[in-house]
């Protein structure tokens, strides 16, 4: 795992100039072999992964996961998947957002997944790590507020997240939010108990009184006439 330090670096760093540093090194007759067309990369990101990981002991973790498994899949409805991903206040009738929540138990861990079109955030354990995650595998279907390509000083407005290198800290932050809200709902839905844990105090039998006996006319009175 990144520790936190080494991910704030990468986020800053000029990632145009380092790969085209390593392109050298693997193909030092670019640009210059196209002669009169020097065309440099174009450096993308197909698809990307921001995760926010915590470590517990496993016999601690399981039954916990397994009641917010339960929850998650019951109470997290489409509007909430959507607003986990970045897409409130951009919802509108003209558009239509195909929503998807999965869930799986595997050998390795459990997990729940929610999927807007080609992006997705999920949650999932793997032994003693429980792990939140934001997938983006189509830039296309995000937007965000940012100017125009090639003019930062342009009017800011809602546009697709780019698949070239400029836009890896958008990513992040998109990542990082969309985790911290799943994460946040999470921790406050209303119940957590099991319906054993809330049935239980329901089924139980009353317990059985002492048995007492009483002798037939014991303690009674006759009324007398006046």
């Amino acid at each position: 795992m990144l520790r936190p330090a080494l991910v704030d670096e990468q986020l800053q760093t000029d990632w145009v100039s380092e790969l085209d540093r390593l392109q050298q090194q693997v193909h030092p007759l670019h640009p210059g072999h196209l002669g009169q067309m020097p065309v440099k990369y174009n450096w993308t990101v197909f698809a990307s992964e921001w995760r926010r990981t915590a470590f517990r002991s496993q016999d601690v973790l399981e039954p916990w996961f397994d009641r917010w498994l339960r929850q998650a899949f019951l109470t997290f409805d489409s509007v909430d998947v959507l607003r986990f991903l970045g897409y409130s206040g951009l919802i509108s009738s003209r558009g239509r957002k195909a929503v998807e929540t999965s869930v799986h138990d595997r050998f390795e861990g459990k997990r729940i997944k929610h999927r807007v079109g080609h992006n997705s955030v999920k949650l999932y354990t793997h032994a003693n790590v429980l792990r939140s995650e934001t997938t983006i595998n189509n830039a296309d279907e995000i937007l965000l507020l940012r100017p125009p390509t090639g003019d930062p000083e342009g009017p800011v407005a809602w546009r697709r997240l780019r698949r070239n290198v400029a836009d890896v800290p958008a990513r992040a932050k998109l990542g990082q939010e969309s985790n911290e809200r799943y994460l946040e709902a999470l921790a406050v839905l209303a119940e957590t108990r099991t319906v054993k844990e809330l049935a239980e105090p329901l089924t139980q039998l009353p317990e059985p009184r002492a048995a007492s006996r009483m002798r037939a006319g014991a303690g009674a009175t006759r009324p007398t006439a006046s």
